[in-house]
C-alpha cells in the first residue's frame, strides 16, 4: 500500500484517537514527511467533512505550522462547524501572528456556532487584550455581540481587564448578556468585586441568571 493510500485509511478511521495513533505509527515507520504534508494539505482542502476535520488535527502534530497555516486559516471559513472548530483549536500556537489573532477574534464574535467561538476564544487566551479587542463589542447595540464578547473575555489571561469589562456586562439590560457575564466571571480570580457582582446576580429576578450566579457562589465555597 502506498503512502497516500495508508493516509487515506488512517483518515477513514473516524475517531481522532484512532487516527492519531495510526498516524504516529506511520510517521515512526519512516514515511516521507514532505509527502505527508502534501497529502494532508490535499485532504484538508478536498476531503469529506470527517476527513477535513481529522486531517486538520493530524497536521498540527507535525510541528511545521508554516506549511499548514494557509489551510488552517481557510478552515475557519469551512461550511462545516466541526472543521471550523478544529481549525480554531490547532491555531492556538500561532496566535502571536497578527493575522491569526485578528481572524480568531472575528470568529469569537461572528461564527454562528458556540463550539467554534469557544475554541477560538480558548486559543486566544494568552494574547487577548479585552479592552482593545472587545471594547467596541461590549457596547454594541445588538445583545448578540455583547453576549459573545462576554463569553470570549472570560478566557482571557488578562484577568484585570477581563474583570473590568465583565463587571460592566453583568449589569447589561439583556438577561442573556448578564448570564454570559456571570459564567465568565466565575472563571476569574474571586476578587471582592467579582464576588460582590455574582452575589448581586444571585438575587436578581431572571431565574436563569440567578441559577448561574448561585452555582458560581457554590463553587467558591
Amino acid at each position: 500500500m502506498n503512502l497516500e493510500d495508508q493516509l487515506r485509511t488512517i483518515l477513514s478511521l473516524g475517531t481522532l484517537a484512532k487516527a492519531s495513533e495510526a498516524f504516529a505509527q506511520l510517521r515512526a515507520s519512516g514515511a516521507s514527511e514532505s509527502s505527508l504534508i502534501t497529502d494532508l494539505t490535499h485532504a484538508i482542502v478536498l476531503g469529506s467533512t470527517s476527513t477535513r476535520y481529522l486531517a486538520t488535527r493530524l497536521s498540527a502534530t507535525m510541528n511545521v505550522p508554516d506549511r499548514f497555516l494557509p489551510v488552517w486559516l481557510a478552515g475557519l471559513d469551512d461550511p462545516e462547524w466541526v472543521v471550523r472548530e478544529s481549525a480554531a483549536a490547532v491555531l492556538r500556537e500561532q496566535v502571536t501572528d497578527q493575522s491569526v489573532r485578528t481572524k480568531l477574534i472575528h470568529v469569537t464574535l461572528h461564527d454562528p456556532k458556540p463550539h467554534v467561538r469557544e475554541a477560538a476564544a480558548q486559543s486566544l487566551a494568552s494574547v487577548l487584550q479585552p479592552i482593545t479587542d472587545y471594547g467596541e463589542a461590549v457596547r454594541h447595540p445588538f445583545e448578540r455581540q455583547r453576549l459573545r464578547a462576554a463569553t470570549a473575555i472570560g478566557y482571557s489571561a488578562n484577568t484585570i481587564e477581563a474583570e473590568e469589562l465583565l463587571l460592566l456586562l453583568a449589569k447589561d439590560s439583556h438577561w442573556r448578556v448578564r448570564l454570559a457575564a456571570v459564567r465568565s466571571l466565575a472563571r476569574l480570580p474571586r476578587t471582592a468585586s467579582v464576588q460582590a457582582m455574582i452575589e448581586v446576580r444571585a438575587a436578581e429576578n431572571e431565574p436563569r441568571v440567578r441559577r448561574a450566579a448561585t452555582a458560581a457562589l457554590a463553587l467558591a465555597e
